[in-house]
Formats: structure tokens, sequence, C-alpha cells
């Protein structure tokens, strides 16, 4: 792994969209979310906005193919084991384009990354790097294969799976056994390809209906099923289809549409929540998209609340830019709520360990990640709001992950301790393209 040693030599490279993402992935490497390094590199300035964009797109990219192109470039390069963290992130960064990249100019990537490694190095291995590239080229299509990734007959399927999909093996496991083969090859497909870019569209403002068409007319998509009426739509694969970013951007101002995971708008939906009368409590709000999402459908968002003020700062302002009354806003520990009772319903978005948005954030790869730990922190939230909900309230309980005792074994057992009643359970379709997302809503006895 490469560290802050790596980052100081990075300081050698001329400001570029390549520079950008190494030195994103490089903060990554020490631990910081992918979207909080990002910022931190492109705020710290020197990059237009077409940069910009080139620097997410490689640095997404590369995080989300890394295992996979890590297991290319050390197939062609001699004794990997002795080159630089650093050298081989440069490869990587460059493989992951070339393979990826749907319209990347290879000719110009290699020569650029090869200037790169000269600035870095010195003379030598740029050489290396050079051929390196030359020999990715000439294996054509073959790295986009299975196969390729199996090293000798005997290889286990986890671990030829787990450099395909560029997963970690435990993740691979954890799929292949609680779901089946099928099943799993499917989820490891999803969290592979590019994210879908989710867009709200606010039910408030008048014409959202003539907004809606003219980004399905763009190349938008319609939730699936029953859902396909409500106020949202996806891009397959992010972007913005043909309406553009400047259509876009201007439609955001007018708080016509926001932003929003389209699987978590589909979830709501599945749960009932845009049904409901009742006021609501979002307790693990975050940066409170899902009550925005609530309170455009019309439903009463008496209060928002989250363990970080850092996430919820913005909500108040979100309200005014999208013409809506805001809730109470405030700091709570959802596992120690601060109330004895707690007034209506109450959607709890739990902390998890994030493995139906391995797509969206690729840096939950690289964590060490405890499920155990995980469900007992959502097991003490689910507690605490079956203890103190009234008798006959909804209790929502919502997560965007995929492993049995997160989802379904939690929600089971704790039902059965506190005597409520599971009324409604729903999860993303493993052949959906949206985020993997897992619901239940339990009613108070």
């Amino acid at each position: 792994m490469a560290g802050p040693h790596s980052r100081r030599l990075l300081q050698r490279l001329k400001p570029s969209a390549r520079k950008a993402a190494l030195e994103t992935i490089l903060l990554v490497d020490e631990g910081q979310p992918v979207q909080q390094a990002l910022s931190q590199v492109l705020d710290s300035g020197g990059l237009d906005e077409r940069a910009r964009r080139q620097a997410t797109d490689l640095a997404y990219t590369a995080l989300r193919t890394q295992a996979r192109c890590a297991f290319v470039v050390e197939r062609l390069l001699p004794r990997p084991e002795k080159l630089p963290p650093l050298f081989k992130a440069c490869l990587g960064l460059a493989a992951g384009a070339m393979l990826f990249e749907e319209h990347a100019p290879v000719h110009a990537l290699v020569h650029e990354t090869v200037e790169d490694v000269r600035a870095l190095f010195g003379k030598g291995l740029d050489r290396v790097a050079n051929g390196a590239l030359r020999s990715l080229q000439r294996l054509g299509s073959a790295p986009l294969e299975r196969d390729f990734y199996r090293l000798k007959p005997s290889d286990a399927e986890i671990d030829v799976d787990a450099r395909f999909y560029s997963l970690p093996r435990r993740i691979v496991r954890l799929w292949r056994t609680e779901l089946g083969p099928e099943r799993a090859v499917r989820l490891m497909e999803r969290s592979f390809r590019r994210p879908c870019a989710g867009i709200r569209i606010n039910r408030a403002k008048a014409g959202w209906e003539q907004v809606r068409q003219e980004l399905l007319e763009a190349g938008a998509e319609r939730l699936p099923g029953d859902a396909c009426d409500l106020p949202c739509v996806f891009f397959r694969e992010g972007g913005t289809g043909r309406l553009g970013r400047e259509r876009m951007a201007a439609l955001a101002a007018s708080g016509t549409l926001s932003l929003q995971a389209a699987g978590s708008m589909w979830a709501l939906h599945a749960l009932g929540l845009f049904e409901q009368e009742a006021p609501l409590w979002d307790a693990c709000a975050g940066f409170g998209g899902k009550t925005l999402a609530l309170l455009e459908q019309g439903r009463q968002v008496q209060a928002a609340s989250d363990m970080a003020m850092s996430r919820l700062r913005h909500l108040e302002g979100e309200c005014r830019r999208l013409g809506l009354d805001a809730p109470a806003v405030f700091l709570a520990d959802a596992s120690r709520l601060p109330c004895r009772e707690i007034p209506g319903d109450v959607l709890l978005d739990v902390p998890c360990s994030g493995l139906g948005v391995l797509a969206r954030r690729p840096d939950i790869r690289r964590r060490d990640l405890s499920f155990a730990e995980f469900a007992a922190t959502q097991a003490k939230i689910l507690e605490q709001a079956l203890v103190k909900a009234r008798s006959g309230a909804s209790v929502c309980y919502l997560t965007c992950t995929v492993d049995e005792q997160e989802n379904a074994g939690l929600v089971r057992r704790e039902a059965f301790a506190s005597r409520a009643d599971i009324v409604r359970e729903w999860q993303t379709p493993a052949d959906s393209p949206l985020e993997g997302m897992y619901g239940a809503v339990l009613k108070v006895r």
C-alpha cells in the first residue's frame, strides 16, 4: 500500500486529471472515504471543470476496478513485488481507463502515463511502464473475460470471482454462501458496473411531470413495476444522458430536481412510506435525502436527527431550495433516543456495511468490515425504537447492504423479542441495476 511518501512524490507532477485521481486513490488507501478524498484534492485547485470531471471518472473507475487491474498489471510486470507501490498505482490507473473507459484515448494515455513515471522515478522504470502498457494493448479483450483471472485449473471459484469482480474474498464467500452462485454473480456484476445516477423530481413544484418527461426523452428510465409513476428516474451507468450538465444544474437550482439514489426511492415506495399519514421521525437522517423525498411527497416529517451535524447542517438549506417546510433538526444517537415515547412513526436508515452500494462507494471494498459490529449497533437502534414507539405505530428499518445478519435475520430476531409484527419486507432484486436496499416495516403491538 502506498502512503504519505507517495503523496509527496506526486508533487513532482504538473496538475492534471491523472495526478488528482492518483492523489485521491492514495488518500483512500490511508482510510478516507472516496468522496471526502476527492473533494479534498479537487478543492486544492489547479484544474478546470473538464479536468475535474475527468479526475472524478478516473478515480472512481480505478477504485471500483482496482483489484482486477492490479492483477492484470502484475501479470505484465517482471518481479512486480520489487516495484514501488506508486509505480504500480500509475499503471493501475492507466489500465482501468484503457479497459473500462469507453472513449479513452489509449495512445495518449500510454504516453502520458510513461511521462508521469519518468517524472516520478527517472529513466528506467519509464521503459518498464511503456512495455507493460503496450503488452496490455496487445491483450485486446482478454482481460475482460473471467477465465483470464484463473491462474491454474485448480483455482477456487471464490478466488477467480474476487479477482474478476474486484472484491474482497470474504464478500464473495458471504454472497455465495447466503445467496447461492447465481444470485451472488448478479450482485457481483452490479457492484462492478458504473453506478446508476438517480434523480428525484420535486412533486411540490408545478410542472414536475413535464420535467420527468424531459428526462425520459433524454435517456432516463422510470423505476420498475408499480414504482414507475414515482417522481424519480435514473440514468444507467451515470451521467446526464442527452439532457446536459447545464440544464441539469438549472433544474437543480430552481428546486425542481435533486440527486437521489433511485434504489432508496424504490424502497420507500415498496415499504409504503409515501402512503402513510402518521407523523414521522427520521432518526438516522444522514444528509436528509429520504426526509426531503418524503416531504416532497406530502408525508409529514416532524423531525430529522443524526449523530453528526456535519451531515445534517445542509438540510434546512435544502428545504429552502425545494420550497418545503423544514422539520425540527437536531443531534441524537438513535441507539439512545432522547425521549420516553416516540410520538408517531419512525424511520431508521441504520449504519450498515454498505454492500449494496459498492459501485457508488468503491472505498468500502478496502475496509476491514465487521458485520457483527454493524449488526450489534443496528440491533440497539431497532430495539430502542420498538421499546419507545407507541402501540400501533410503525417502525421502518432500512439498510443499503446485502447481508442476512444485518437484514432479515436481525429484523426477525428483534421483532420476536419485542413482540412486534413484520407487516412489510422488501429488498432490491438481485438482477436490478439499482442500489441493493433492504427494508422492513414493523408494527408495534
